[in-house]
Formats: C-alpha cells, sequence, structure tokens
C-alpha cells in the first residue's frame, strides 16, 4: 500500500482492543446482535489493518488501525489520531481465506471517544460482497447477498460454481445411501441444506431437508431419502438449464 510501512497510532492487545471496541458500543446503545440498523454490520476481526490516508495537504500516511466492524459499504475502526472528514483513503482488507483486497474510499466520520481514542467511519467508493469477508450466519448470509446486488455489485458466488459443489455433495449422500452409512447420508444433506440455504437456492435447500428429516437416528426412511437424491438430482438439472 503505497509503499510505506503503517505506522500505529494505538497500542492495544487483542484483548485490550475488544475491549475498547465493546466500550464503544456500550455508550453508543449499540451490540454486535443490534438488529435496528438499516444495514448489517459485522464484526470484523481481522487484526490490525493499514489504511492509507490522503491528507488534506495532499500527503499519504499508512496507518495501522484497530478494526470494529465491516458493512457493503463501509468500515469503522478505532484510532489513534484525528482525521479529516472527506479525507481519501485506501484500506486494506483481508478476506476469509487471507487474500489481500485494497478498497478505496473517503472519511466519512471522526468521533473523539476518549484520550487519544478516536472512533473513525469509512464510505467505500464500490460496494464489497461481505460474505468474502466476514463469516456470517444463514439471515444474515441472505442479506449480505441482497445488500450487495442492491448497491450495484455483480452477483456472487457464480451459479455454475455452486452447481458443481452441490453435485459432488448429492454424489456424496448417494454414496452413503448405497453403503447404508446413514450418519454420514445425514451429515451430507445437513451440509448441502447449510449451503444452498445460505447462497439463496431455497428449493434445493428445501429438498436436502427433506432427506435429512428422512435419515433420522430414531426412524431412518431410505425410500423417501433415495426419493429426496432423485429430486435433488433434478433440481441440479434444471439450475444448469
Amino acid at each position: 500500500m503505497h509503499g510505506s510501512k503503517s505506522i500505529p497510532t494505538m497500542s492495544l492487545d487483542a484483548r485490550s482492543a475488544e475491549r475498547a471496541i465493546e466500550q464503544i458500543e456500550l455508550n453508543k446503545g449499540i451490540g454486535p446482535a443490534c438488529g435496528e440498523r438499516r444495514s448489517l454490520r459485522a464484526r470484523y476481526q481481522a487484526g490490525n489493518l493499514p489504511v492509507a490516508i490522503t491528507h488534506p495537504n495532499g500527503t499519504v500516511t499508512s496507518y495501522s488501525v484497530i478494526p470494529r466492524n465491516l458493512s457493503t459499504r463501509g468500515f469503522a475502526f478505532i484510532h489513534g489520531r484525528f482525521l479529516y472528514v472527506g479525507s481519501p483513503c485506501e484500506v486494506e482488507l483481508v478476506t476469509l481465506t487471507g487474500e489481500s483486497v485494497p478498497t478505496e474510499g473517503r472519511v466519512l466520520n471522526c468521533r473523539h471517544v476518549t484520550g487519544i481514542t478516536h472512533e473513525v467511519s469509512v464510505l467505500f467508493n464500490q460496494p464489497i460482497d461481505l460474505r468474502r469477508f466476514v463469516e456470517l450466519e444463514e439471515n444474515e448470509t441472505r442479506r449480505a447477498a441482497e445488500e450487495y446486488l442492491n448497491a450495484g455489485g455483480e452477483a456472487s458466488p457464480p451459479v455454475e460454481s455452486f452447481v458443481k459443489s452441490a453435485e459432488t455433495s448429492v454424489e456424496q449422500l448417494d454414496r452413503a445411501l448405497e453403503s447404508e452409512d446413514f450418519h454420514q447420508a445425514a451429515f451430507a444433506a445437513q451440509q448441502l441444506k447449510g449451503s444452498a440455504g445460505g447462497q439463496g437456492f431455497d428449493v434445493l435447500a428445501k429438498v436436502a431437508q427433506v432427506a435429512n428429516e428422512a435419515l433420522a437416528d430414531d426412524a431412518v426412511d431410505v425410500a423417501a431419502a433415495r426419493e429426496a437424491v432423485r429430486e435433488l438430482v433434478s433440481v441440479i438439472h434444471h439450475l444448469r438449464a
């Protein structure tokens, strides 16, 4: 990022940083599970991140900041210095797979908290797919996908990629049924249900749920499970069409 080393402005270990974030949320009356926000914000625990700030005089400084939360359109962090509202910036976000993603934006707000501590909010120039950066619950995953598309993001992940993964899951389920490994078959059905539901493939998720229920420990219904597998194959075929 701009070829310079990031300057830390606050010396906090992970535990102290977490306490500072919790105190900010407590003071604002906002908890991690608050559902009243207009857009989804998720805790972003990626360790200290570099943020390059372009100051009003045109100079650029890279700071190492403490992430607070992340959304489709912005990023909030804890910082040890005042920043001017409107300052252009570039945040070095990190995906769940460890990929570095430089993301441009501008300082939307800088609020003094206490001592040298400031809470800074950044508005991105372009939306990000929150699902790439934070592990979300199933309902949050759907909401994040909707917000990303509504903000002008491109559809992701591609249908073809998901369909290939679903086909593999169905094959595992079918093989487990053939070998009468009902525990493994139920596991495969449960995994498929979760992934399909999380990506918005509701019909596939419902059929996988039927298969999972048919393989309950106390009352395995092999016939119903096989019928569900046939229907899963049919649904995947239609997704490819």
